[in-house]
């Protein structure tokens, strides 16, 4: 799995997710991101894209409920966005559809986090 971060303007970071998302791999591809996310990153928007994901497994489900409770905390949000269908039903089967804020595509996540939360 790879995390690329798209754009960061201070108040808004904007990540890309792309492969396999397994617990093996996961602390190293995440690095870039968790130091830009605990150096007062959880208090931004965060907009994750998911569109690249071909798997994620449980421990990744739970680092990004980690992510959105750490978000919250801190004032700011988390919003998942162009989530593939496979991983979409696991979440709803799960019912984190509920507590999570996704979203259809970029733009709607953007939207999203201009509105505050869905």
């Amino acid at each position: 799995m790879q995390l690329n971060v798209m754009s960061d303007d201070g108040s808004t970071l904007q990540i890309q997710a792309i492969g396999q998302m397994h617990l093996v791999d996961f602390g190293a591809a995440a690095a870039p991101v968790k130091s830009l996310l605990e150096a007062s990153g959880y208090a931004r928007k965060v907009l994750m894209d998911l569109s690249q994901v071909t798997y994620m497994d449980s421990a990744c489900i739970a680092w990004l409920l980690t992510c959105h409770k750490r978000c919250r905390e801190a004032g700011g949000e988390l919003f998942l966005h162009s989530v593939p269908p496979s991983i979409l039903a696991i979440l709803k089967l799960l019912r984190l559809e509920t507590l999570l804020n996704l979203a259809e595509d970029g733009r709607s996540a953007e939207a999203l986090a201009r509105g505050g939360r869905s």
